[in-house]
C-alpha cells in the first residue's frame, strides 16, 4: 500500500499513514541514490524511529534506489552510509538497507540475466525479505498455534481420563464440578472488577511528560529553519506578512510532531495494556486452577483490536500571538545578525511552553479517560471468553459417552497425534 505523502500537513494524512505503519506486515521506504533528506523526510524519519521499538519484529526495510549511478563501489558504500547516518540521527537504530537499482532489475528480468540481476541488489533484498516473511512474521503465527494446541492436547486428556474413569468416579466429579463452578463465578466477577485505573494515568502521566520535554527540545531547531535568512529576505514583499509566516508554519510544524509523538504514545499504551491484561490473565488463570478440583485448558488469547482515541485537529493547535512579538524583527540584518532573532527566541520559549502544557494536558484527560474504558472493557471482554471456554468444556463433560471406558482409547490416541504435530511445531 503506498500511503499518503510523508510530508503531508494535514492530520488525517499523517493518521492514515500511521495506522498503515502500525498495521502492516512490512514497511519499505525507498529514497533516492542522490536524494537529500529534507525537512519533511527526516521528521517522518523521527517518526519511525519511534515507532520502531514498539513492534515485535524489525519490519522496517530502507531502500537506496538507482545504486547503479554509483561510479565505484565505494562510492556506493559511502552513500549507504551516509544513508544510515541520516536515519541514526533521526532516531531509528539498526537500520536495515538495501542499494538497489530498480531499472536493472527490471531490464534483467526481462532478459532473463541473472548475472545483472544479482548486481542490481534486488537478490540481496529479496532473500532478506522473503526470509522475513516466510519464517520471522510466520513464526509469530507459529508461536500462536502452538499455545493453543498446548490447551487442546490439554483438554483432550482430560476427557479422556474422564472417560477412562467409573461410573461412580464420573459421578462424583460431576458432583465436584458444580461446587467449582461457584469458585469459577466468584473468580470471575473479581476479574471483571479488576480496576486499573491508577496504572493507567500513572503511565498516560509520564509518556506525556515525555513527550512535552521533547517538543520543548525540538521546537528550539525547528524555530532556527523558519526563521531562517531565506525565508525573511527583504526583497520588496511584505516583512509583517513574512514574520507571520514563519510564525505560523513553525507552530504548525510543532503540532504535526505532537500529533505524531500523540500517535506513538498511544502505540504505547495500547501494548502496555495488553501487557496488564496478558498479566492479569495468566495471574487468574493459576489462582483458580488452584482452587479447583478440576478445571478446563483456560486462554485468554487474543482479545479484539484496539482503536485509537479520536484527538481533533482543533486540540493540538498552537497559538502563539504573532504581532506580540513583531517588534523583535526591525529588519533582516538587525533581526540575523545583530540578535534579533536570538531575543525573539528567547522571549517566546516561556510562552510557547506554556502552550504546550495546557494542549498535552488537555489531551491527557481525554487518553485517560479512554485507556481506562478500554481497560474496563477488556477485562469484561476477557471474562465473557473465560465464562464461554467453561461452558464449552462444561458442556463436553456432560456429553461424553456414558459407557465404561467408551471412547477413551479414542482421546488417548487423538491426544497422541496432536502431541506428535506439537513436536514437528517445534522443528
Amino acid at each position: 500500500m503506498d500511503t499518503p505523502g510523508a510530508d503531508s500537513i494535514h492530520a488525517r494524512h499523517t493518521g492514515v499513514t500511521f495506522q498503515y505503519m502500525k498495521n502492516c506486515d512490512a514497511l519499505i521506504y525507498v529514497t533516492y541514490y542522490n536524494h537529500a533528506f529534507s525537512r519533511a523526510d527526516r521528521q517522518f524519519l523521527a517518526h519511525l524511529g519511534r515507532v520502531k521499538g514498539s513492534f515485535a519484529l524489525d519490519k522496517m526495510y530502507f531502500i537506496v534506489n538507482a545504486a547503479d549511478l554509483a561510479a565505484t563501489s565505494s562510492e556506493l558504500a559511502s552513500v549507504v552510509e551516509h544513508v544510515e547516518d541520516g536515519l541514526r540521527s533521526a532516531g531509528v537504530e539498526a537500520p536495515q538497507i538495501y542499494p538497489v537499482s530498480s531499472l536493472q532489475a527490471l531490464t534483467a528480468k526481462g532478459m532473463g540475466d541473472d548475472q545483472q540481476l544479482a548486481s542490481s541488489g534486488f537478490v540481496e533484498f529479496e532473500s532478506v525479505f522473503f526470509h522475513f516473511l516466510g519464517n520471522d512474521l510466520a513464526g509469530l503465527a507459529v508461536q500462536s498455534a502452538k499455545r493453543e494446541l498446548k490447551q487442546i492436547i490439554r483438554q483432550a486428556d482430560q476427557w479422556a481420563a474422564t472417560l477412562a474413569q467409573g461410573q461412580e468416579a464420573r459421578q462424583l466429579q460431576q458432583n465436584n464440578l458444580q461446587q467449582d463452578k461457584q469458585v469459577f463465578q466468584q473468580q470471575t466477577g473479581e476479574l471483571a472488577a479488576e480496576d486499573k485505573s491508577s496504572e493507567v494515568r500513572q503511565e498516560v502521566s509520564e509518556l506525556l511528560y515525555h513527550v512535552r520535554q521533547r517538543l520543548r527540545l525540538l521546537a528550539g531547531d525547528l524555530f532556527t529553519e523558519y526563521f531562517h535568512p531565506v525565508l525573511l529576505q527583504d526583497d520588496g514583499g511584505d516583512m509583517k506578512r513574512k514574520f507571520a509566516a514563519s510564525m505560523h508554519e513553525w507552530l504548525s510544524s510543532l503540532a504535526i510532531e505532537l500529533q505524531r509523538e500523540l500517535q506513538v504514545t498511544c502505540l504505547r499504551m495500547e501494548n502496555r495494556c495488553i501487557t496488564w491484561l496478558n498479566e492479569a490473565g495468566e495471574h487468574w488463570i493459576q489462582q483458580l486452577q488452584q482452587r479447583l478440583t478440576l478445571s478446563p485448558a483456560l486462554s485468554s488469547g487474543e482479545l479484539s483490536a484496539w482503536s485509537m482515541p479520536e484527538v481533533l485537529e482543533a486540540e493540538l493547535e498552537l497559538q502563539l500571538n504573532t504581532a506580540e512579538y513583531w517588534p523583535y524583527f526591525k529588519n533582516p540584518k538587525s533581526f540575523f545578525e545583530g540578535g534579533g532573532r536570538k531575543r525573539l527566541r528567547e522571549a517566546v520559549e516561556e510562552p510557547l511552553s506554556g502552550v504546550l502544557k495546557e494542549a498535552v494536558d488537555r489531551i491527557e484527560a481525554r487518553l485517560s479517560d479512554y485507556y481506562c474504558l478500554e481497560m474496563v472493557q477488556k477485562f469484561a471482554e476477557l471474562t465473557a471468553r473465560f465464562n464461554l471456554q467453561w461452558e464449552e468444556w462444561e458442556q463436553g463433560l456432560a456429553s461424553l459417552s456414558e459407557g465404561e471406558g467408551e471412547g477413551a482409547e479414542t482421546w488417548l490416541q487423538i491426544t497422541a497425534d496432536l502431541r506428535v504435530l506439537a513436536e514437528e511445531l517445534k522443528q
